[in-house]
């Protein structure tokens, strides 16, 4: 038996979601459907992972330094991935955005066809097309299926239409 950073990593994995269980235990039902959903498998998964990792190397000759099981190609140039790293963060930190200031309602309809339109180049049938999958798909299984309730985007808040 050895302890790994892996195996600490696991731990404090485990603890996480096992608090976030815990802590979800006592809200109502729909608000908890989504801790309970995320936190009951990452803490099955943890366990099962402290336990493989604790059992010790799967076989002889295998390498515990490796950190993943597969390499991504190392052909890209330095500068193509700084600039493609850039502009996927900046689409996620755009969507956070969005959230907060109009809505996920609103902001998953509108970071989708932008998404589709500008970053991807597709055409307006297909950006219109999956746009409206996308948006129909949310709005009836968390709105009308799970009767998640998601807040008001700041602005609407500040100008007293919510």
């Amino acid at each position: 038996m050895r302890l790994t950073p892996r195996t600490i990593f696991s731990f404090l994995v485990l603890v996480f979601f096992g608090y976030l269980v815990w802590e979800a235990w006592d809200w109502r039902w729909q608000a908890r459907l989504y801790p309970w959903a995320i936190g009951f498998p990452m803490v099955i998964l943890a366990i099962i992972n402290i336990v493989l990792e604790l059992r010790g190397p799967r076989a002889e000759g295998v390498s515990d330094s490796a950190p993943a099981d597969f390499q991504l190609t190392q052909t890209v140039d330095r500068a193509v991935a700084v600039r493609r790293t850039a502009t996927i963060l900046s689409w996620i930190v755009g969507f956070l955005a969005g959230i907060w200031l109009i809505g996920f309602s609103i902001t998953i309809a509108a970071m989708t066809f932008g998404y589709l339109k500008l970053q991807s180049r597709e055409g307006w049938p297909m950006s219109l097309i999956l746009t409206a999958s996308a948006w129909l798909v949310y709005y009836v299984l968390f709105e009308r299926t799970l009767l998640l309730p998601f807040p008001d985007g700041k602005i609407f808040l500040w100008l007293g239409l919510d």
